[in-house]
């Protein structure tokens, strides 16, 4: 599947924040290092020469600011030349908080 169908199916609901933060990619036991370009409570966008299949589950390590090292488990929605946008599929609480307090420190 070439990526122009997943760009036609994007549909973003939350704000997302201009934020490049390392990440930790785990595709089926394969880590890839990449960073993410944006951020929002719901999930984010990774720069990466990865490709992962639309709909593909992977797990995210990511360093949030005010949190430890967390661990999102997210699904590959769309992808484009330059990354992939995941939806985050399970978040613990001490990650929604601060998901949160990332997101109250944006500019209106």
């Amino acid at each position: 599947m070439d990526g122009s169908f997943a760009l036609a199916t994007k549909r973003r609901r939350g704000l997302r924040l201009p934020l490049e933060l390392p990440v930790l990619i785990d595709r089926a036991g394969a880590k890839v290092r990449a960073y993410t370009t944006n951020v929002g409570m719901g999930g984010a966008f990774i720069k990466s020469l990865e490709r992962p299949a639309y709909g593909e589950r992977i797990d995210l390590w990511l360093a949030l600011p005010g949190a430890s090292l967390s661990h999102l488990l997210c699904v590959v929605r769309w992808y484009d030349d330059s990354g992939f946008g995941v939806q985050f599929l399970q978040v613990s609480a001490q990650d929604a908080h601060a998901l949160t307090q990332l997101m109250r420190k944006s500019p209106p």
